[in-house]
């Protein structure tokens, strides 16, 4: 039996749920690369929580996070397993999420699929701040019929030539019909060029047919065309997962998500509620936090200033000062 881990919070695809379909005997979800669903938000630890298979059956365990793992209104201690069932309901961090169990299509490459879905998850949150984070080719320089290329479904083959059909047409002379091929792979193009027609040049370097990786920010020639490979969402989720753990307290109310059964405080939330935004910036950057996050009041603690119990514990060490002045003056003064 496959497990379904499907993303309640953030931004849908267009096309539908934004999922992962594993079979494994170990998942591990988090915001670190290295996980199998990866979660971009700073409310999820780096290694937040683990689903261990045992048979046909699934356990959901908390890994020592931050912020705790909760599946409906429970919290679980950490490292203790506790069963999934179908459509139950988890929260992980400040990030909703719902399981399926069954039949369903496991793909191969489980990195890759899980990079997909913390790019998708960016961009999604970023569109939601009004900002467009999707991958493209954009024109620096030269004779062409568009302006840019969005490149945004990955593993499709995109043409870069002379032929009107192309994807993005380079009006160039010599340029072959199909100069150039492009496919995304994750934050990266795969990029191939005919031996034929003009130079292909990425960053100072001949394109032949055998593909070469266009990361971001590298500029590619063809003739007197000047193209760059851009996508925000990439360094966004690069910055994501260098940030530190972002506290939350269990004194406030959880974020509604929409489409979650009514919980309290201390686990997911409401239906027909505000959808939490799981990576709509990074830290340390001109972006600002997810909105679930960013403006949370701290605690008067949390702040520095003085609460009750403090205010408490210095009235007490002022009258157990009082007290021995007046016990030295009675004994030394007599």
């Amino acid at each position: 039996m496959a497990l379904t881990v499907v993303v309640l919070s953030g931004a849908v695809a267009p096309g539908g749920e934004l999922s992962l379909t594993l079979d494994a005997p170990r998942i591990v979800i988090g915001r670190a690369e290295g996980c199998d669903v990866r979660l971009p938000d700073v409310s999820v630890s780096h290694r937040h929580a683990s689903i261990r298979q045992e048979g046909s059956r699934y356990f959901l365990v908390d890994e020592n996070s931050l912020n705790g793992t909760f599946l409906g209104r429970t919290r679980l201690p950490p490292q203790t397993p506790h069963a999934v069932n179908t459509n139950d309901l988890a929260r992980i961090g400040g990030v909703a999420l719902r399981f399926r169990i069954g039949p369903g299509p496991v793909g191969g490459n489980v990195a890759g699929r899980a990079k997909e879905l913390a790019l998708a998850l960016v961009v999604g949150g970023m569109q939601s701040q009004g900002q467009d984070a999707r991958p493209r080719v954009v024109v620096l320089h030269g004779a062409l019929g568009a302006r840019s290329l969005l490149v945004d479904e990955p593993g499709r083959p995109y043409v870069l030539g002379g032929s009107p059909q192309a994807d993005l047409v380079l009006n160039e002379p010599g340029v072959a019909s199909a100069q150039a091929r492009l496919m995304r792979r994750g934050d990266v193009l795969d990029l191939s060029a005919k031996p034929t027609g003009l130079p292909v040049v990425l960053d100072g370097m001949a394109v032949g047919p055998h593909a070469v990786s266009w990361r971001p920010g590298q500029v590619l020639v063809v003739g007197n065309a000047h193209l760059m490979f851009e996508f925000p969402a990439a360094s966004a989720l690069r910055e994501l997962e260098r940030c530190a753990d972002e506290g939350t307290f269990q004194d406030e109310a959880a974020e509604p998500i929409a489409g979650s059964q009514a919980v309290d405080a201390t686990g997911p939330v409401a239906p027909g509620a505000k959808a939490s935004s799981v990576a709509d910036a990074a830290c340390g950057s001109d972006l600002h936090m997810a909105a679930d996050l960013r403006d949370r009041p701290r605690s008067p603690l949390s702040r520095g200033s003085w609460g009750l119990v403090d205010v408490a514990l210095v009235l007490v060490a002022l009258g157990v000062f009082g007290l021995s002045v007046a016990g030295a003056w009675w004994l030394f003064g007599k």
